[in-house]
């Protein structure tokens, strides 16, 4: 009794303490979430940078440039000179500053014409707090900040500390330009408007749309991946007039191959989440290939050439992932910077370029130039290293490599204008145009990774295969069909070539693996939920495969059950594994984290794809989509 008795006592004590921590914890939070707080716990920005909420920060008092110089800088970070929207963001940035000793920082506040405004959209000019300025003496026309918060005039070409800033959306990576997007839990959709008659295309045409609507976002016609896309979409297309029946293309055909519906990007559709108006067709003669979507979220299929509106859609899981290249873009084994901020001569953008150790843009591959092309964004041109050095015939790289002709089109050029056009741009179009090099332009800058990098920054090396191991976020957790195609998109358009390097579903081949993973998921917080593994019973019930050839069959000495596999209610079909590397059957559509696994060589097109096509899938959404729901008194589609 008198143990009993200690025991309760340990557990009051217990409770009260506990009781305590979640007092303190609810103040804390509280006070970080209330009004005039503006710190997020979402770190999304990269090395160098800090967040707050909805920006990214950067910082410099090692380098003192003048405002120019400073907006050049920055923008090689894919940012530009902060501006500052509301009194939290300057409080804030007081903060900051309050901790350096400088003559100030230069912000994107500028005098532009006959008032002091903002370079970049969203600031306020009702904050700026002067100190005893502006006195726009002998043209002070650009703008800096000091540590107490006061902003001044100062002369451009003064020398001073600076800070950069890019906008990020922390839990919703949906666009925010002028078209009106739709989030829904890890997707962003595009409805195209209902009035614009020239907006009202087949479907190869609005596949195009789709994909041409933001190339950098993977932008394409939709897909239903969750059952939150599909009543995320039922629901705002339910608001459309009820009494006319309206089609919007989605990406769902069946071009490929009769009766196997996928999505644009090769996906096979998972048959639960397809509502058919009617069955699909059987009359192969009549070609009813493409998919679209009604009022009510029901899908019909119908013949691709005709007309009807179109919904486009990306994938909402755009947050940072460092690929080795920090802030600057990925592509094959290069980084490169597209710096749109400021426009500056060649020689200023070769500057700029070798400051961040790199060089001008220099083209030397078809992958090359066609991945770029679909990066390009602004109706301006971008320096690159092609040029003609004084005295010299020829166009070379800044390297002074020949260029190809075959990597080089131009556009009706060169012209030599004036007889001074000794530098080249390249334009959205692909095109590039000889000009002054004295002329402004936005630039490009390059410079490749260490030669045999394996595994991209933010995975791990176990001998010849790198892992990913998704964030330990509920709000990021995904279906077995879902993680798979996570996977996919980690690393697209990352190969030597522009393709996208292969990336799977964890498999287990050797015991060395299972213990290097095993490692990595010991680190992971007690109770996490589990991880995704490759493995399923979906072909054969009872027999358990990997959905690669290679990794056929699985080594079952590897697979440590713990009691498992016992499929509950018969729909237990693949397998998560858990910190200690225990392995659970469980419900395929059920959320969990996931773990990516693709080889640490450089993958060429050449090389073997690790992910052949798999007919227990193919068996398996064949069977779903039998499940369908009939509709009997469905108006005829008004499709043109």
């Amino acid at each position: 009794m008198k143990k009993e008795k200690m025991n309760l006592a340990v557990i009051r004590s217990s409770v009260a303490i506990l009781g305590l921590c979640l007092a303190f914890m609810t103040l804390f939070l509280s006070q970080c979430e209330g009004r005039g707080s503006i710190y997020s716990i979402n770190i999304s920005c990269p090395d160098g940078f800090m967040q707050a909420v909805n920006s990214c920060y950067y910082f410099n008092t090692d380098q003192l440039l003048t405002w120019d110089q400073a907006r050049t800088e920055c923008s090689l970070r894919n940012a530009d000179l902060t501006v500052i929207g509301n009194r939290d963001q300057l409080n804030w940035l007081n903060t900051q500053t309050e901790e350096y000793s400088t003559d100030g920082w230069w912000i994107g506040l500028k005098y532009m014409g006959s008032t002091f405004d903002w370079v970049q959209y969203g600031g306020d000019k009702t904050l700026i707090d002067w100190r005893n300025e502006p006195d726009d003496y002998d043209n002070q026309d650009c703008d800096a900040i000091n540590e107490f918060g006061k902003f001044s005039d100062e002369y451009c070409r003064s020398k001073l500390g600076f800070i950069c800033s890019y906008p990020i959306q922390p839990g919703d990576e949906c666009p925010t330009n002028e078209q009106t997007w739709l989030f829904a839990s890890a997707s962003c959709f595009f409805i195209s408007p209902l009035l614009n008659s020239s907006l009202y295309l087949n479907w190869t045409d609005a596949k195009t749309y789709c994909a041409n609507l933001i190339p950098s976002k993977s932008t394409q016609l939709m897909a239903l991946k969750s059952y939150d896309d599909l009543l995320s979409l039922q629901s705002l297309l339910s608001t459309y007039n009820k009494n006319v029946l309206l089609p919007w293309w989605t990406g769902l055909n069946d071009q490929q191959t009769e009766g196997e519906y996928r999505w644009v990007d090769g996906t096979l559709a998972n048959g639960s989440l397809i509502n058919w108006d009617l069955a699909p067709s059987a009359d192969r003669s009549q070609h009813q290939d493409c998919g679209v979507m009604y009022q009510d979220g029901s899908i019909d299929d119908v013949t691709c050439d005709k007309r009807a509106h179109y919904i486009c859609g990306m994938s909402a899981f755009q947050g940072y992932v460092d690929l080795g290249c920090g802030s600057w873009l990925r592509g094959g084994t290069s980084c490169y910077l597209l710096g749109k901020g400021n426009l500056v001569t060649w020689t200023d953008a070769r500057d700029s370029c070798a400051r961040a150790g790199a060089h001008l843009l220099k083209v030397d591959s078809f992958n090359e130039k066609a991945w770029l092309e679909g990066q390009y964004i602004g109706s301006y041109g971008f320096w690159t290293g092609l040029n003609k050095p004084q005295g010299g015939s020829s166009w070379v790289w800044q390297d002074n490599t020949q260029a190809a002709d075959t990597y080089v089109k131009w556009n009706s050029e060169p012209n030599n204008n004036a007889g001074k056009e000794d530098c080249v741009e390249i334009h959205r179009d692909g095109l590039y145009n000889d000009l002054d090099c004295n002329a402004k332009a936005a630039f490009i800058c390059e410079y490749p990774l260490p030669y045999g990098t394996p595994c991209v920054t933010g995975w791990f090396q176990c001998q010849q295969s790198c892992y990913y191991l998704s964030p330990a976020n509920y709000s990021l957790t995904v279906t077995w069909f879902e993680a798979y195609q996570r996977c996919q998109d980690l690393l697209a358009g990352l190969g030597p070539d522009g393709n996208s390097l292969q990336s799977n579903r964890l498999a287990v081949n050797s015991g060395d693996e299972a213990a290097c993973v095993n490692t990595q998921l010991q680190t992971l917080p007690v109770g996490a939920p589990g991880y995704w593994t490759d493995l399923s019973d979906l072909a054969v019930k009872g027999i358990w495969q990997y959905s690669s050839a290679t990794d056929n069959p699985p080594d079952m000495s590897l697979i440590n059950w713990a009691k498992e596999p016992n499929n509950v209610n018969g729909n237990e079909s693949c397998a998560v594994i858990y910190d200690g590397g225990f392995y659970n059957d469980v419900n395929c559509v059920q959320q969990f984290y996931y773990i990516c696994e693709r080889t640490a060589t450089t993958v060429s097109s050449s090389a073997s794809v690790l992910h052949s096509s798999w007919t227990g899938a193919k068996l398996f959404v064949g069977l779903v989509m039998c499940i369908h729901t009939w509709n009997t008194h469905r108006n005829v589609s008004p499709l043109a």
